[in-house]
C-alpha cells in the first residue's frame, strides 16, 4: 500500500515541476516582450526630442523657450507671457503661439508617435499670491493657452481623427508655485520668492506610456 502511494506522488511531483518550468518560460517570454516595448518607447522618446530640438533650436532664444529631454518645452519669459495677475496671454505671447502651434502640432500628430504619446499637458506655473490664488490663476492661464491651441487655424487644418485624438490627449494643469524652479531650473521647495522669475512660466509637456510599461514589467514576479 505504501509503495502505491509513493508511485502516485512521484509522477505528481514531476507534473508540478513541468508546470513550473512552463510558467517560468512564459514569464520570461512576457518579460522579454515588455523589455522590448520599453526599448521601443525610449527610442521613440529620443526621436521626439530630436524633432523638438531641430524644430525650435533656431527660435529658442528669440522666444525664450527651452526644450528639455523629458519632452517638455518651457516658455520662460515670465513678464511677456501674461500681465501680472491676469489669465489672458499678452499680444506678444499670442504672436509667439501663432508661430509655435503649427510646428508643435506637426510633431505630436506624426503617425509614428501616436502609440507612444499618452498625454500632452499644458502646465501653468505662477509665483505670486497665496496657494489657492496661484493654483486658480495658473489653471486659468493653462486653460486659456489650451483654448487658443484648439481654436487655432492649424488645428482646424488637421484631419477629423487627428483633432479627435488631440482633444482626448490635450490636458491642462495649474501648479501654482508648487513646482518652483531654482536658479539652475531644477524643482525647488525652498524660498520660492527668491526664484519667482524662473518659476513663472508655461510648459508644454509630452507624457509617454513608458511608465505604464515599466510598471507592468515591475509587477512580474518569478
Amino acid at each position: 500500500m505504501k509503495a502505491k502511494k509513493e508511485n502516485f506522488w512521484i509522477p505528481y511531483a514531476d507534473l508540478m515541476t513541468v508546470l513550473m518550468v512552463i510558467f517560468l518560460f512564459i514569464a520570461l517570454a512576457y518579460m522579454g516582450l515588455l523589455q522590448e516595448k520599453v526599448g521601443q518607447v525610449e527610442d521613440t522618446k529620443a526621436q521626439i526630442y530630436k524633432d523638438l530640438q531641430k524644430e525650435f533650436r533656431e527660435v529658442a532664444s528669440h522666444w525664450n523657450l527651452e526644450v528639455n529631454k523629458d519632452l517638455s518645452i518651457r516658455f520662460k519669459n515670465a513678464d511677456g507671457l501674461f500681465e501680472k495677475g491676469e489669465g489672458m496671454p499678452t499680444p506678444h505671447f499670442v504672436s509667439v503661439l501663432n508661430q509655435f502651434i503649427p510646428k508643435y502640432l506637426a510633431i505630436i500628430t506624426k503617425p509614428e508617435y501616436q502609440s507612444t504619446i499618452q498625454e500632452v499637458r499644458i502646465e501653468g506655473h505662477t509665483a505670486s499670491g497665496n496657494y489657492r490664488q496661484t493654483i486658480e490663476l495658473s489653471q486659468q492661464r493653462a486653460n486659456q493657452v489650451l483654448y487658443y491651441v484648439v481654436n487655432h487655424s492649424s488645428f482646424a487644418g488637421l484631419t477629423r481623427d487627428q483633432q479627435r485624438n488631440l482633444k482626448y490627449t490635450l490636458t491642462t494643469s495649474g501648479y501654482g508655485w508648487s513646482r518652483a524652479l531654482d536658479a539652475e531650473g531644477n524643482y525647488s521647495k525652498i524660498s520660492r520668492k527668491e526664484f519667482d522669475v524662473q518659476s513663472r512660466r508655461v510648459e508644454f509637456r509630452i507624457v509617454t506610456n513608458s511608465d505604464k510599461v515599466i510598471e507592468e514589467l515591475n509587477q512580474i514576479k518569478l
